[in-house]
């Protein structure tokens, strides 16, 4: 982690597991997205961005 948090980066990380409410929501989507994708889809690997979903396997 000391890697990524150097001044020459400038990489901000947000810990969304010290907030439960915001944990349980990322952990409850992550379920249905590879629940949809993979199981439903037969899709191997996607990409979620806030420009949509990409299929890349």
């Amino acid at each position: 982690m000391n890697d990524l948090s150097g001044s020459d980066i400038k990489l901000l990380i947000d810990d969304f597991g010290a907030d439960d409410d915001l944990s349980d929501k990322i952990k409850n989507y992550h379920g249905l997205a590879v629940d949809y994708f993979s199981n439903k889809l037969g899709v191997a690997g996607y990409i979620h961005s806030q420009i949509g979903m990409r299929r890349v396997l």
